[in-house]
């Protein structure tokens, strides 16, 4: 459960609720998603993407160039797609190596990348 008040993510097991850890990310901590290997990814902070393994509690970075305001992981779980509306971007971070490149939006900046599957396209709203 990510807390956007306190920066936290907080492990709960599922049968009881009970509280098993927490993981401290900073202000904003928000969008929270689970990839096809059973990770959480969690937006937070200025410039951030927090992968969080939950069985060990250990937690690593997708840096970004600003705020990210949504995202979605790909069918496949292999690539997440996220909003940087700050940087007018979208950023493609491949999963398994840890690359990222960037889709450039035009307009509001306001935008969240949606996945069709069956065609295999980006859209952007």
């Amino acid at each position: 459960m990510a807390n956007a008040g306190d920066g936290s993510v907080r492990v709960l097991w599922g049968e009881d609720l009970t509280a098993v850890g927490r993981i401290e990310l900073g202000d904003d901590s928000d969008n929270v998603r689970v990839d096809t290997a059973y990770n959480v990814l969690v937006g937070y902070g200025k410039s951030a993407l927090a992968v969080i393994d939950p069985v060990n509690l250990s937690k690593t970075e997708i840096r970004l160039k600003a705020h990210p305001e949504g995202f979605r992981i790909d069918d496949a779980g292999t690539r997440v797609l996220v909003n940087v509306p700050a940087a007018r971007e979208i950023a493609v971070t491949n999963l398994s190596v840890g690359s990222t490149r960037s889709l450039p939006t035009q307009g509001a900046g306001s935008n969240f990348p949606m996945i069709d599957g069956e065609a295999h396209r980006v859209r952007v709203v």
